[in-house]
């Protein structure tokens, strides 16, 4: 279902210092046929640090030279706001605009399809309040064998390559933790621990100040809401940000394993129910072996114990030998 009558949603790339990944990017997806009626916004935060500065301006180059778009708008920071800071003020500035908004990161490529994939979904669920977003990626998992839509939905939002509209992302505040609400819902708080355990430890490690979670913010408030998202079957989207060259994925030697080559080219939604099935296969995918025990032990705050009081042993040990 081509988007016909509708300007495309804005597209929003995230940038900083990695002007081969953008590169990548900006040329797969002005590669969507859809790219020359769309606009781009490349937000750039200014260099943290001088080591930092040439290669932000070799990425700042890229995105002024950028064709096949119907307009570019650079959104050049000059000084460093931070990720969460630089991204969050254009997403707001952006969606105020124009009432949706597609959003990627620079080490994301996608496939011919993704732009209308995106646009197609941000169409037909428009009225629908339980969709919160449309991804365009999906990770390889194993689908049951009777499974025959193009499309499925997840418990949680995935933000390698989405779109969304203005009233839910205003909807959400990214600025807030669920977790102490999730702990109050015995049955949100099992439903994460079985089919989200990963979502429940970003949160709890949020919570103790160890990294800032913004995605993992969403998908626990999108579970108190009961709201979804809409993934295809076959990505139309591909990380190729596993290489450790990120500072929030860990470097991954076989990569994502996606082959863009599979992604459908049927753009054909409806309404359909959760699969279940799927949801337990993609936290398997994602969660490693013994993360629902651990989940369990960091929401009754063991796992802060135990660290708390293994760094109190080396400490005791340490003055011991000094002493001796």
């Amino acid at each position: 279902m081509l988007i016909r009558e509708k300007r495309p949603a804005p597209i929003i790339v995230y940038v900083y210092n990695r002007p081969d990944h953008f590169n990548k990017c900006i040329d797969a997806l002005a590669a969507n046929p859809l790219a020359d009626r769309s606009e781009l916004y490349v937000v750039s935060d200014g260099a943290a640090c001088s080591e930092h500065e040439q290669a932000v301006n070799q990425v700042r180059e890229i995105a002024l030279a950028a064709k096949g778009f119907f307009k570019v708008h650079p959104m050049f920071r000059e000084t460093n706001w931070g990720v969460y800071a630089s991204a969050t003020a254009a997403d707001r500035e952006v969606v105020e605009n124009h009432g949706r908004m597609i959003c990627l990161e620079d080490d994301v490529i996608t496939a011919p399809t993704f732009l209308e994939f995106i646009n197609s979904g941000l169409e037909f669920y428009e009225q629908d309040q339980r969709i919160y977003s449309i991804s365009g990626y999906c990770h390889t998992i194993q689908f049951p064998a009777s499974y025959r839509e193009s499309f499925w939905l997840s418990l949680v939002h995935n933000s390698w390559g989405f779109g969304t509209w203005k009233d839910r992302y205003e909807s959400m505040d990214v600025s807030w933790n669920p977790i102490s609400e999730i702990r109050k819902d015995w049955k949100i708080y099992l439903k994460m621990l079985r089919y989200c355990t990963w979502i429940l430890l970003l949160l709890e490690a949020d919570k103790r100040g160890v990294l800032t979670a913004g995605d993992a913010r969403v998908g626990g408030q999108m579970l108190l809401k009961g709201q979804m998202s809409v993934i295809p079957r076959f990505s139309h989207a591909k990380n190729i940000g596993l290489d450790g060259s990120g500072i929030n994925c860990r470097y991954t030697p076989m990569g994502d394993g996606v082959d863009l080559s599979n992604c459908l080219s049927d753009m054909s939604f409806s309404n359909i129910d959760i699969d279940y099935q799927i949801i337990r296969a993609l936290n398997n995918k994602i969660s490693i072996p013994g993360t629902s025990l651990r989940a369990v032990l960091e929401g009754m705050d063991f796992m802060h114990f135990a660290r708390k009081l293994k760094k109190n042993l080396i400490r005791i040990n340490n003055d011991y030998l000094k002493k001796r």
